[in-house]
């Protein structure tokens, strides 16, 4: 995973669907929602930018306003940059607000809160317990006792990352900062909490199950680099099936193959014509949010491609095909330097890839393909479980 610094503002047309929440928030500050059809064919409220501030997306994720994001374009690859940036700043939001569900629940189950509350039954501490916000403003600015938690948390961690011959300089680098990411992440009653009872005796128990569930999120980032680049994967085989199949429609197939895949000119034509007409791929995320009333589905993640042109049968092939051998022994970046070109093959190593990796981090992680009833679009999902 390389570093580099990402565009502060990304050129894609992008519609942002809101919870309830969300609805909530703009309704009281005055802001026209809009009223959408998306992709599968439900009416969503949100709004639409032609352009997109990634840390403006990632903080309304966090704070809980954002269901759905959708991108309809009729080609991808153009912007491959802007699509892995945003899939990457979309995965680690959704880790560091699980990291922080997590944490709290670990805090307020803990015997340091418990035995307050036990003590203390006419002022409990709980996910909704009011702390003076004076106090807690003045704590989360004192430097000193953050750092100090940070280092009781993550200090062997960061160590072992300094240590370790076998990352780059620049990896050792990223992964220090998500270190400081996740843990400024923490909700305040949680910091309130560490900092009340840091002389407890139970205390640096708890520590040290912060410390290994930072440990295993750590290890859980690295999917967003493999998730992006088996999104743009499934792209490319989408885009060029759509182009296939507006070409067999509105030209008979009087287009050669060489010339679909390989002329710029040719295939900028098409691609006009096809914004034109509205013939759109469309990209989805859909976000787990913890004040759903629905159940399971505060720690889900999902990945939609839906596609007119693609044939289901060859969706499906494409992605339940588990008999393309592993590749062993190469990282997934050296394996995308090697092997270059993008092809449904390559989609599918990268599939094994994330596969294997979701594993390894208890990440439950299921690939399948659906159609829409009474509609022309194929679905493919790439569901995440945590």
């Amino acid at each position: 995973m390389c570093a580099k610094k990402r565009n502060p503002i990304l050129a894609l047309p992008i519609k942002l669907i809101f919870t309830q929440k969300g609805i909530n928030f703009f309704i009281r500050n005055n802001k026209k929602l809009n009223k959408f059809v998306m992709a599968d064919n439900t009416i969503k409220y949100g709004v639409s930018f032609s352009e997109v501030s990634p840390p403006a997306v990632q903080h309304m994720m966090l704070v809980g306003y954002i269901e759905r994001i959708e991108i309809d374009r009729v080609e991808f690859t153009s912007r491959r940059s802007e699509l892995v940036d945003l899939t990457k700043i979309l995965v680690y939001g959704n880790f560091y607000r699980q990291f922080d569900e997590e944490v709290s629940q670990i805090i307020l189950s803990s015997s340091l809160v418990k035995n307050w509350n036990r003590n203390n039954p006419s002022s409990i501490i709980d996910e909704k317990s009011a702390i003076n916000e004076k106090y807690l403003s003045n704590l989360l600015q004192d430097g000193e006792i953050k750092k100090q938690i940070l280092k009781e948390i993550a200090s062997s961690i960061a160590l072992n990352i300094k240590k370790d011959d076998m990352l780059l300089n620049e990896e050792k680098k990223i992964k220090l900062f998500l270190i400081e990411r996740f843990v400024d992440g923490i909700r305040p009653v949680c910091w309130f909490v560490l900092h009340r009872f840091k002389n407890e005796k139970t205390y640096f128990e708890v520590i040290k199950q912060l410390s290994e569930k930072l440990s295993l999120y750590l290890e859980r980032s690295s999917i967003a680099e493999y998730l992006s680049l088996v999104i743009m994967e499934l792209l490319t085989a989408g885009e060029n099936s759509n182009l296939n199949a507006y070409v067999d429609n509105i030209y008979m197939g009087n287009i050669s193959q060489q010339k679909l895949l390989t002329d710029p000119e040719t295939r900028h034509k098409l691609f006009s014509e096809m914004e034109k007409r509205k013939e759109f791929l469309s990209l989805a995320w859909t976000i787990g949010n913890s004040n759903s009333t629905s159940i399971g589905t505060s720690n889900h993640f999902k990945i939609l491609i839906y596609s007119k042109g693609m044939v289901f049968d060859n969706m499906r092939d494409m992605v339940d095909d588990s008999s393309i051998p592993h590749q062993k022994g190469k990282s997934i970046s050296d394996f995308y330097d090697e092997v270059g070109s993008m092809n449904t093959e390559l989609g599918m190593n990268y599939i094994n890839y994330l596969d294997e990796a979701c594993k390894k981090v208890n990440i439950r992680f299921k690939p399948f393909v659906y159609q829409i009833r009474n509609h022309s679009n194929s679905v493919i999902c790439l569901d995440f479980h945590f």
